[in-house]
């Protein structure tokens, strides 16, 4: 199993940790619906953290490369039927030494079944977008239990067909 442990927010431009919390901190924020971020993989090199706010009804999956560069997101909101629903997906492919983003691919996906999908590529100055429908029953997950993150942590997802 995976280290888990928690923070109020994961800084992307500082890539650290703002403030560590005890998991009975997360635990009450949890409860609450209020704002908390998982970390899934050593605090100080993550391989993605996830920001929870229940109340608002998002669940918000980032994994990190190597330089703790924001590789691929995952957006979920609460859907009607009280499961979350993969709504974006956001996948980038950097500069070997820098920030500055190569490419992307970005998925919007309705519950309906339809995606519209844009190609950003920067080295071929591509950009490219189209819509049509696909299965999106990969993209429903269950609200994480306190502590249970190991399904809707999941960075590879079926959702492109």
């Amino acid at each position: 199993m995976k280290q888990v442990s928690y923070c109020s927010k994961w800084s992307r431009r500082k890539k650290r940790i703002l403030e560590e919390w005890p998991d009975s901190r997360a635990l009450t924020a949890h409860k609450a619906g209020e704002l908390y971020t998982v970390l899934i993989g050593s605090p100080q090199q993550p391989e993605c953290f996830l920001e929870v706010h229940l109340k608002l009804g998002y669940v918000g999956v980032e994994f990190l490369d190597s330089q703790l560069r924001v590789e691929t997101n995952y957006q979920f909101v609460k859907s009607d039927n009280g499961k979350l629903f993969l709504k974006t997906a956001i996948s980038r492919s950097f500069d070997k030494n820098t920030a500055e983003i190569m490419q992307a691919e970005k998925y919007y996906f309705s519950p309906s079944g339809s995606v519209r999908i844009e190609l950003d590529d920067r080295v071929k100055d591509i950009v490219e977008s189209a819509e049509k429908d696909i299965d999106v029953t990969h993209n429903w997950e269950d609200i994480p239990e306190f502590g249970h993150y190991v399904s809707i942590s999941q960075r590879e997802r079926d959702f492109a067909h």
